[in-house]
């Protein structure tokens, strides 16, 4: 088991999806740790005054939050047995819709429970790793079988040279965006040019890492096609920082009004800035921004969708805490 402790491992750890927050999928194993922490978790809530919805559907006032943790049971390798959880949850309050047009879900709830755990070690640089995970999506909660679905990854991992690395994954999502029902091949090339500056180039996962100074950090993450983040973050000292971004998200869930295979889809663009303090393990962060590009449409994967209603643009506040230890 050598091999979880040398660089093939802790470069792959360090490049991969950087900042991601999901964590039941193949980021349960590959998010980076620090070398003393067993447990991390963290809970965004998004406030937003009510916007007026398109098709007839009055207005909606929106509230969000996003979770995410994970354990592990060791400290011995850079991979061990882990534990993780990810949580979407929506909560919508619809006003005035005209009967003829459409009505929204009070609320949507996806949440998944899954497991990663390295398996062999092959030759001098490779690895052989998986994940699986039990999901919840839909609009109440645990209550439509549709809405159950599961997760699993199978992956390899070999280092080509120092700084230089290759992973090989065998994805399934039951929830994913584009091709559900099939399991997808996805491949990773990281590498270090140097103390400033990594990258991922793949698919799905394409990835950016730049500290142009000691106090300075770029991130920029690309999961084909369902999301896209860019960060930059200024420390003002060890406690206080600075940062602002763009996030486009994709989020799909089973509703009870939408028959047979198709699921509703919400999608979302933000801009925000804010400010971050952090502490002996605890991290709170508050920021305002603009959401744009919001709007709920229906249909069984990303190729053939339709669009239920839009929703205007508005401005939001958000909330974080997260710890680790």
């Amino acid at each position: 088991m050598r091999i979880f402790k040398n660089g093939v491992i802790l470069c792959i750890t360090c490049f991969w999806a950087a900042g991601a927050i999901a964590q039941t999928d193949e980021n349960l194993l590959l998010n980076p740790w620090e070398k003393s922490e067993t447990i991390e978790a963290r809970a965004d809530g998004y406030l937003f005054p009510s916007a007026s919805l398109s098709n007839q559907a009055g207005s909606l006032k929106l509230f969000e939050v996003e979770s995410a943790g994970r354990l592990r049971f060791d400290l011995g390798y850079e991979l061990n047995p882990t534990v993780g959880y990810d949580l979407t949850y929506l909560n919508l309050e619809q006003h005035r819709p005209n009967p003829s047009g459409p009505r929204l879900p009070h609320q949507l709830t996806d949440l998944s429970i899954g497991f990663g755990s390295p398996i062999v070690k092959i030759g001098d640089r490779g690895f052989l790793a998986a994940t699986g995970a039990l999901g919840y999506s839909g609009d109440e909660a645990f209550a439509d079988g549709r809405g159950f679905y599961g997760k699993g990854s199978i992956m390899y991992g070999r280092e080509l040279k120092p700084g230089t690395n290759l992973l090989f994954i065998l994805d399934y999502n039951g929830n994913r965006g584009f091709l559900p029902d099939v399991p997808l091949p996805a491949f990773a090339y990281s590498s270090k040019l140097d103390e400033h500056l990594a990258y991922v180039v793949g698919f799905p996962v394409n990835s950016l890492l730049w500290n142009p100074t000691p106090r300075t950090k770029v991130t920029v993450n690309w999961y084909i096609p369902d999301s896209l983040s860019v960060q930059a973050a200024w420390e003002l000292d060890k406690h206080i920082g600075l940062f602002t971004g763009y996030d486009q998200r994709r989020d799909i869930f089973r509703a009870q009004e939408i028959p047979g295979d198709k699921r509703l889809f919400f999608h979302e663009q933000r801009l925000e800035a804010g400010v971050r303090w952090k502490t002996k393990g605890l991290r709170l962060e508050i920021a305002g921004g603009y959401a744009f590009a919001r709007s709920f449409d229906d249909g069984f994967d990303s190729r053939n969708v339709n669009r239920v209603a839009r929703m205007s643009d508005e401005p939001f506040v958000r909330f974080s805490i997260a710890f680790s230890r």
